[in-house]
C-alpha cells in the first residue's frame, strides 16, 4: 500500500502532480543530505524545514525551508521579521507545534498556520525539489513552481 497522509491527501485534492520518495528510515530521521545520498539525489534538491522562533512574541514561528547542506542564519531570519534575535525552536516544541517528528516535518502540513514562510533564494536554481511529506522516510519531489504557488513563502536568502 502507498503512503498517504493528511499533506499527500492534501496535495491529491488539489490535483498538484508529486512524486513520493521513501528511504530506510528504521525510525530514526536522517538528514537531508544523508537523505539524498540514499535517493541518489543531488544534495542541494533535498531541502529541509526548520522552525525558527522570536522568544519575544506570542507565536512567533517562522517556517524556514532551506537546501539539505546548507546553515540556517538566524541573524538574517530575525532581520527580515524584524526581531532582535531568533532562535532554533526546540525539538519539543517544535513536535508539539507542528504536529510532525523532527526530521519528518512538511512545510504543506503546516499551511494553515498563520506564520510566515521562508524559502531561501537559492530555490530560484531549481525546477523541482524534495521535501518531508510529514513522516520520517517519506518525500515529496515536487515542482519549485507548485511549491511556491501553494506556500506562498517569502523568497530570500536566509542561509550562510
Amino acid at each position: 500500500m502507498a503512503f498517504s497522509n493528511l499533506v499527500t491527501l492534501g496535495l491529491d485534492r488539489r490535483d498538484v502532480p508529486y512524486r513520493l520518495l521513501t528511504y530506510e528510515s528504521h525510525g530514526e530521521p536522517l538528514s537531508a543530505v544523508d537523505a539524498a545520498h540514499s535517493l541518489d539525489r543531488p544534495a542541494e534538491q533535498v531541502y529541509k524545514t526548520l522552525i525558527a522562533i522570536n522568544p519575544a512574541v506570542r507565536n512567533g514561528y517562522a517556517v524556514c525551508i532551506l537546501p539539505g547542506p546548507a546553515q540556517l542564519d538566524l541573524k538574517r531570519v530575525a532581520r527580515h521579521l524584524k526581531a532582535k534575535k531568533c532562535q532554533l525552536a526546540p525539538r519539543a516544541r517544535t513536535a508539539a507545534w507542528t504536529g510532525m517528528q523532527p526530521g519528518g516535518i512538511s512545510p504543506f502540513g503546516l499551511m494553515a498556520k498563520r506564520v510566515p514562510f521562508l524559502l531561501d533564494a537559492s530555490v530560484r536554481e531549481q525546477t523541482r525539489i524534495v521535501l518531508s511529506a510529514g513522516a520520517i522516510g517519506n518525500l515529496l519531489e515536487i515542482s519549485t513552481q507548485d511549491t511556491i504557488r501553494l506556500l506562498k513563502p517569502e523568497i530570500l536568502k536566509i542561509t550562510r
